[in-house]
């Protein structure tokens, strides 16, 4: 049976925490966030597998948060955060991989804030692609 996520839920929530925990005014672009969410779905298909693993699903998701950029910051703060969409992608990313594990308890992958630092500024800068997100994720589900 294909693991089905509600991502939507998830980001809302990332990016409400975002918001007060970094005193930050965000705006969703909705359209975008379809956009997004079809994107996710057609690279998810790509695999050909009847049932995904989570990182998988998890990188998809968070590279096409990244990719399309679907937060800009409201008028009415003064604090901007560069690299937004990217933290929010993997937060989004991150949550999803932790909340979820095919039906068991999740195992969860850690990162350090180095490590988080350091890939929001490869996704922000260099190039990647849904599957080498994906694969990102899956090589830090497999250290546990």
């Amino acid at each position: 049976m294909p693991i089905s996520v509600n991502w939507g839920t998830v980001f809302e929530q990332i990016v409400e925490w975002v918001e007060k925990n970094l005193d930050v005014s965000l705006i969703i672009d909705d359209e975008i966030l379809q956009e997004a969410n079809v994107f996710t779905s057609n690279s998810i298909a790509s695999y050909k597998l009847d049932s995904p693993n989570l990182a998988k699903i998890a990188g998809c998701i968070a590279f096409w948060i990244r990719k399309l950029k679907p937060i800009s910051f409201g008028p009415d703060k003064k604090n901007k955060i560069l690299c937004v969409n990217e933290l929010v992608a993997l937060l989004v990313g991150l949550s999803i991989y932790n909340s979820v594990k095919d039906g068991e308890a999740p195992k969860g992958i850690q990162v350090s804030g180095r490590v988080l630092i350091d890939w929001i500024i490869t996704l922000r800068y260099n190039s990647h692609s849904p599957h080498s997100t994906a694969l990102a994720f899956e090589l830090l589900s497999d250290t546990k």
